[in-house]
């Protein structure tokens, strides 16, 4: 007489089914793409927080910091000493080749800003993984290093009081 009750062939085929469904699970919910975006978020908002400082310090002042320079094809590293300017590398940026960081951030900004942000990543107080460019019209972009998967850069008119994002 046959008992009732599961079988090693029918334990198996319930067994790979909930693997699948979990593997099928894992795969929708992108754990690293969550991850990569939540960093995304915390970049925008210390890109946000340096361009607000930058903003206070022109009120205030009535200029940008000096060590901010105006060359519109290169970038300047945010950071009290990110290295020699040619081992420097920001993604998607040319990084100037002399005077290419911003040493005097934390002074400078720190009525406005407080402590710089660092990359949620890689970023330390030598090099905080974030940039800042001027052109020669005075719109300042501060952008992040280490963006992943897309661009984390905000840009505005320091001439006036607005700045745009």
């Amino acid at each position: 007489m046959r008992q009732p009750g599961f079988t090693l062939t029918k334990f198996t085929v319930a067994l790979a089914l909930l693997a699948l469904l979990a593997v099928a699970i894992f795969i929708f919910a992108d754990p690293a793409g969550r991850i990569q975006s939540g960093r995304n978020k915390q970049r925008l908002a210390d890109v946000t927080q340096i361009m607000d400082a930058l903003q206070r310090h022109r009120e205030d002042t009535g200029q940008l910091p000096a060590s901010i320079d105006t060359l519109p094809e290169t970038v300047q590293i945010i950071g009290e000493n990110p290295g020699p300017c040619t081992s420097i590398e920001c993604e998607g940026q040319r990084v100037a080749a002399t005077n290419c960081a911003i040493t005097d951030f934390d002074t400078v900004l720190q009525p406005s800003i407080g402590q710089l942000p660092l990359d949620p990543k890689s970023g330390s107080t030598h090099d905080t993984r974030y940039f800042v460019n001027r052109n020669t019209d005075g719109t300042v972009t501060v952008g992040s290093c280490e963006r992943e998967r897309t661009s984390v850069e905000t840009s505005g008119s320091v001439l006036g009081t607005a700045i745009t994002r």
